[in-house]
């Protein structure tokens, strides 16, 4: 068995020596194009090598110049092969090489190994079915003539294809043939070798038609030996390994590459840099051993260059474990950037200090995690929690960490690998929720106020953080616990006291944990506005008040309170909860609803509200089952207005505004679909009895009538 090498190179002379010289030495023969756009002479270069004395020969082709994508390459290939027949007698397989290539196995030891086989070595993907070409175009390059060159004729190469695309250029392969393509780096067998050149002498078609084509290197002997030898024959292993990055840029091999091109299981590797003198050196005498030979140099070199395997593994996997740590990575968006940290977290949401702080100790008491307090709180960072651990920042550095805080959290998690990050967050919790809830791996804890056994201990500010986070967290990759912080406290308490890991505790906390069932997202399905899908909050047989007056409202919700055993919510919207969204005032609406539920029995519960919460009615006005009741003044407003020395401004800026609210809420009601009554204070009479009529509950007005 004897290989032998189709070289085509456009490096110096001197470059070429070492690949030269290994093959030679080894005993196979080289056919060597030289680019004739390359500077120096190989011919005279050679003949200085003292080649003679070596097994192998050197046959130089008749010279072209090579262009890149051009038929040139695939010409300079030929002459090669023209070569080999006319001085060629012994060898049973020819593979082709650049100049940059490098053996890393003894030839002797390919030659032992092509024995077996008895195949063509050579990619050949039907190009006409599959897509091979990761990018640009793939059929064109053989349907469309090309006259101009991508890489330097660019808009002209583009205007071309577009010209034959409306005009509806498609050109078919010569000889009924069907397209392959795939790697210019082949090993064939002398058969077929043969069989190529006959065919390129004996169909000149061949040459004209590849001469339009765009690389037809990775087509033409794809094509003719695809279509020439049978399937079973062909295999698309290479024996030369070639990788490229992202960009398509080609590695390169230096000195320090010895040890993994060992451990290579290809026989060649391009591209070997010239400039690594001490590689190529130690590769020319590697390819030219026998079998024998070589198992006795991995025998006596292979634990060294084991061990450099090893630690370059161990290298690239704590590149790759802490990539996303890297400085590149940071100044990537905040969501991709949080979502690509490795760690798990922990986030406490809602609650007062104190029961945050209660669940944030129990967290602490497992050796798996490191716990902070309010992290990015308006106060200090740590001014909430007694142990300070890692933060990479000063105490008083809170507009910093609030600024980067997605970096904070990933020079916390980098500093604490494999740790679980546990924090709580403040009355500025949405803001990091918007990008924490998109993270798998992180749980949120929301303490839910509604668990509360009086309504007159309900937070209004902390109810409102839950409500938000609810709303917020509705759409979600993160995992959603909701319980009281008595419950949480209790259950990790338990566990970390029984000596269970933080993974048991909180699988334990996911099974105990029934996260609740908000009514409005179990029965519409709450969306934004907007979306397509109805939102009502299921305050179900109840009222909503609305009143021009203070007076005249607060005497309405007393009655209806009093006298009809319903509960009552007055002004249920704190002015903190003003400048935030409707749908923020829904869920905050509903949590008020379902903790004076739980506190309270009765017929139903009145909702009073003023003007300045009109807005809220965008989602209660879809509730079928709600009443919304506005309760307008007796006497005509204009009739109210007096002249002062100071003139009437502010009382027509009042009237303006009082028409403006009435105008708002009737826009509000335009498209209601619930019942909307409207009373003068005067009526308290009627309405109770209309509203009773409404909810089926006997009137004490009607009764005094009956």
């Amino acid at each position: 068995m004897k290989i032998s090498f189709i070289v085509l190179a456009h490096e110096s002379p001197e470059k070429l020596r070492p690949l030269i010289v290994s093959l030679l030495s080894a005993g196979s023969d080289v056919y060597l194009h030289h680019d004739a756009g390359t500077k120096g002479d190989i011919e005279a270069s050679s003949a200085e090598w003292e080649l003679q004395n070596l097994p192998g020969k050197l046959y130089l082709a008749e010279s072209v110049n090579v262009v890149w994508g051009e038929w040139s390459i695939v010409r300079a290939t030929l002459n090669c092969i023209n070569l080999i027949k006319k001085y060629d007698l012994d060898s049973d397989y020819f593979a082709l090489l650049s100049g940059s290539c490098m053996p890393v196995k003894p030839i002797k030891l390919l030659e032992k190994y092509l024995l077996t086989k008895g195949k063509d070595y050579i990619e050949a993907v039907d190009a006409e079915k599959f897509r091979w070409i990761t990018a640009g175009i793939q059929k064109e390059r053989w349907q469309q003539y090309h006259f101009f060159n991508w890489r330097y004729q660019r808009s002209l190469f583009d205007f071309s294809l577009k010209v034959q695309n409306k005009i509806g250029v498609k050109r078919t392969l010569p000889l009924g043939h069907r397209a392959h393509m795939g790697s210019q780096w082949w090993c064939l067998r002398r058969s077929t070798i043969i069989s190529i050149a006959s065919m390129v002498d004996d169909h000149k078609e061949l040459e004209s038609f590849y001469k339009k084509t765009w690389v037809p290197d990775e087509l033409f002997f794809q094509t003719l030996v695809a279509n020439t030898v049978p399937a079973s024959e062909i295999s698309d292993e290479l024996i030369t390994r070639y990788r490229f990055n992202e960009l398509g840029v080609p590695k390169v091999y230096y000195d320090d590459a010895l040890s993994k091109l060992l451990a290579e299981d290809k026989f060649f590797v391009r591209k070997v840099s010239h400039s690594a003198g001490s590689l190529r050196g130690e590769l020319s005498k590697i390819a030219a051993m026998s079998v024998e030979e070589y198992e006795g140099y991995i025998k006596v070199e292979g634990q060294r260059h084991l061990d450099n395997i090893k630690s370059d593994l161990m290298l690239r996997n704590s590149c790759l474990d802490n990539q996303w740590h890297s400085l590149i990575h940071q100044q990537e968006n905040k969501y991709d950037f949080v979502k690509s940290i490795p760690n798990e977290m922990v986030v406490v949401v809602g609650g007062d200090d104190f029961e945050r702080q209660s669940v944030l100790h129990a967290l602490d008491a497992f050796d798996e995690t490191v716990v902070y307090a309010d992290l990015f709180g308006g106060r200090e960072v740590f001014s909430e929690f007694e142990r300070q651990n890692f933060i990479g920042l000063s105490q008083d550095a809170v507009r910093l960490a609030q600024h980067t805080w997605h970096q904070v959290l990933g020079n916390v998690s980098h500093f604490y690998q494999g740790k679980t990050i546990a924090f709580s967050l403040g009355s500025n919790a949405q803001r990091f929720l918007e990008v924490l809830k998109w993270k798998s791996n992180v749980n949120v804890f929301l303490l839910d106020e509604s668990a509360c056994r009086e309504f007159a201990d309900v937070d209004s500010h902390n109810l409102r953080v839950v409500s938000q986070s609810y709303h917020q967290l509705h759409q979600r990759y993160c995992q959603l616990l909701v319980g009281s912080a008595d419950f949480f406290s209790s259950v990790l308490n338990q566990w970390s006291n029984n000596n269970h890991s933080w993974q048991f505790s909180l699988q334990s906390l996911n099974k105990k944990a029934v996260a609740r069932s908000l009514p409005s997202l179990s029965i519409v399905g709450c969306r934004e506005p907007n979306s397509g899908v109805e939102s009502a909050i299921p305050v179900n047989g109840n009222i909503i008040l609305i009143s021009d007056n203070e007076d005249a409202a607060k005497s309405c919700h007393d009655m209806l309170v009093d006298e009809l055993g319903f509960s009552g919510l007055w002004r249920p919207f704190p002015v903190t909860l003003k400048r935030y969204s409707t749908f923020d005032a829904h869920f905050y609406l509903l949590q008020l609803v379902q903790i004076q539920k739980r506190c309270y029995s009765g017929n139903g519960i009145v909702v009073s509200m003023g003007f300045g919460d009109v807005p809220k009615l965008e989602f209660l006005k879809h509730d079928q089952e709600t009443i919304i009741i506005h309760l307008v003044e007796d006497d005509n407003a204009v009739d109210k207005l007096q002249l002062t020395p100071m003139g009437m401004g502010s009382q027509l800026e009042q009237l303006d505004e009082l028409q403006a609210d009435k105008e708002l809420l009737a826009t509000y009601m335009r498209d209601r679909e619930g019942p909307y009554l409207v009373y003068r204070s005067d009526e308290l009479k009627r309405l109770k009895r209309d509203v009773c009529a409404s909810l089926g509950v006997k009137s004490t007005v009607d009764a005094s009538h009956g």
